[in-house]
């Protein structure tokens, strides 16, 4: 047992070394001794908080508890967070202790906002309507959010200013204003102006910021000086498009264009809306775009509608749209009526002997039966074949000619109708009125191409 130890040793043999803490030599009998800065502990062996380093003789940075270097914190002071605790934790942080690495904590009362999907997160920040270091307080009723009592960081709809005590303008749509002057954020139908205290004109149903009309009232519609006009009145039932001016139901006889303020030709009763042209004229012997072209002579009366097409039909003997064509010469004809269909050139009562067909297009004569058999080719051989040949043309011909004769009944039988009503119609009502004939007639038409005589 030794009576010294030499100086950095204890013990009761002297054979442990003091603490590398110890500023000095350390006590003999239990290894006590005086620290060095950084060290703490009875023997000097433990390495003292904000103190890193091989001899513990660097200093941690001022919001570190315990690091491992200067920017390496392993503990930071309550409510610092990040690398060397740089950031502050959530003001409602439970302990004020929050994650090193993300900052997210515990909340510690229900009136802080966790800002994330789960119990935990910043806790910095108070629910709706509340503030104060522990969002004990609650905001002013007009105020959505709030930092201090007289203080909003957003207001309720309606309300604006500072305190969030101002009403926004009548003018503002859905009442919503800036908060920071009024401004509305867009108008109500009606009004313009930055606060939408200015009214439009009343023909305007909504204008811009500088009172010009961009959309008016029904039976109005803007100009190029952004002015509300009245419609035209030429438009039917003054009714227009209230943004362009275009009349919807179009105009009245007599004009034409989008706006309808452009006269029809002064031939014309009523023209079409897009173009111009005539859709009826004013004398019913005209027609055409314009209705300067004479309608056919050989209509009845000359009558014809704006197309040229002959609305009371044709006189005898004629047929076509415009009665432009003869019937077959060789027609049969009875008394003095006409003697085709002024629809489709049907012959009505047959056709002239040596002639067939609908219209009786011309054929050769047949020979007699004595030249059939006496030419020279050998009566007497072929005597028999054209005899058989003959009788059976015969056969063909009486056969075609009875359904020939079966179309011209049907023909006539609707001529003779048509006459009669047509005379009926005219003992009740001498004015006619010969458009809706036309309509009709031209409805019964057919496109049938049927060969006729061009007139001359």
């Amino acid at each position: 047992m030794c009576d010294q130890c030499v100086a950095g040793y204890f013990g009761n043999d002297c054979t442990q070394r003091c603490s590398s803490g110890c500023s000095d030599t350390c006590a003999q009998t239990d290894g006590s001794c005086t620290c060095k800065v950084g060290w703490t502990g009875g023997k000097c062996d433990t390495r003292a908080n904000k103190y890193f380093g091989k001899n513990c003789n660097e200093t941690c940075n001022s919001n570190c508890e315990e690091c491992t270097g200067k920017y390496e914190c392993q503990v930071c002071l309550p409510g610092r967070y990040g690398y060397y605790c740089q950031f502050s934790c959530g003001k409602g942080c439970r302990n004020d202790r929050c994650s090193i690495s993300s900052g997210y904590c515990e909340c510690k009362g229900k009136y802080f906002v966790a800002s994330s999907s789960s119990s935990s997160g910043y806790c910095h920040d108070c629910v709706l309507g509340r503030y104060g270091q522990t969002c004990e307080k609650i905001c002013p009723q007009s105020c959505h959010t709030c930092e201090q009592e007289l203080k909003c960081s957003s207001c309720h709809v309606r309300y604006f200013g500072l305190s969030c005590d101002k009403s926004c303008p009548y003018g503002c749509k859905e009442n919503n204003c800036k908060q920071g002057d009024g401004s509305c954020v867009s108008c109500k139908l009606g009004y313009f102006g930055e606060h939408c205290n200015n009214t439009c004109q009343e023909s305007c149903r909504s204008c811009d910021k500088y009172g010009l009309c961009s959309e008016c009232k029904p039976t109005f519609f803007p100009n190029n000086t952004g002015q509300c006009e009245t419609c035209n009145s030429k438009c039917v039932a003054n009714n227009c498009d209230s943004s362009s001016g275009r009349c919807i139901q179009g105009c009245y006889d007599g004009y034409w264009n989008r706006t309808c303020d452009t006269e029809c030709d002064a031939t014309c009763f009523s023209c079409k809306q897009t173009n111009g042209s005539c859709s009826q004229c004013k004398n019913n012997t005209r027609y055409g775009r314009d209705c300067r072209q004479e309608c056919s002579n050989t209509c009845i009366s000359s009558v014809c509608d704006v197309n040229g097409s002959c609305i009371n039909g044709c006189i005898v003997n004629t047929f076509g749209k415009q009665c432009e064509k003869r019937c077959d010469e060789y027609c049969l004809r009875k008394d003095n009526q006409t003697i085709c269909s002024e629809k489709t050139g049907m012959c009505l009562y047959g056709c002239r002997t040596g002639y067939t067909g609908k219209v009786c297009p011309q054929v050769e004569k047949p020979t007699t039966l004595s030249a059939a058999l006496g030419g020279g080719l050998g009566g007497d051989i072929l005597g028999p074949l054209v005899i058989a040949m003959f009788v059976m043309w015969l056969f063909l011909r009486i056969e075609y000619d009875t359904v020939d004769t079966n179309l011209c009944e049907i023909e006539l039988n609707d001529l003779q109708y048509k006459t009669h009503q047509e005379r009926d119609d005219h003992r009740m009502n001498e004015t006619t009125d010969y458009s809706k004939v036309s309509e009709r007639e031209n409805g019964n038409m057919t496109n049938e191409n049927v060969s006729g005589g061009p007139l001359s």
